[in-house]
């Protein structure tokens, strides 16, 4: 949040208020829509966010950004919150501890690495 134009108070409380109304609406989300539905709309409430920040941010108005933060935010952490819930319902049992054992150790591999790609100058298309 730190490059993030604007008022750095403001966008973490975008940032957390996405994230808080995410967790609690997104089972709700995933009983009305169902997975494959739900994590379809998430990611595109997530890029649409995402997108539009770009272009808000290049361009300087900066009372936009709360706003697609918060758009960004919902939907990254809905989805987060709605695999969960999904993998212990769509895979059997047996296998469901393997695999977030497996992702788990996978994510904290890669986010070793994060320090030092947030820290790359320019914009670094990922």
């Amino acid at each position: 949040m730190k490059d993030v134009k604007g008022s750095i108070i403001i966008n973490t409380l975008a940032s957390q208020a996405a994230e808080v109304s995410a967790v609690l609406l997104s089972g709700v989300l995933l009983a009305k829509m169902g997975p494959k539905k739900g994590f379809a709309f998430m990611f595109a409430v997530s890029a649409s966010g995402s997108i539009a920040l770009i272009f808000v941010v290049n361009s300087g108005k900066t009372s936009l950004i709360p706003i697609f933060v918060f758009l960004a935010k919902f939907g990254i952490a809905a989805s987060f919150s709605m695999v969960f819930v999904a993998a212990v319902s769509l895979t059997p049992t047996i296998f469901t501890a393997s695999i977030f054992g497996f992702s788990n150790v996978a994510a904290r591999a890669v986010t070793v690495l994060a320090p030092e790609v947030v820290e790359i100058p320019g914009v670094v298309p990922i």
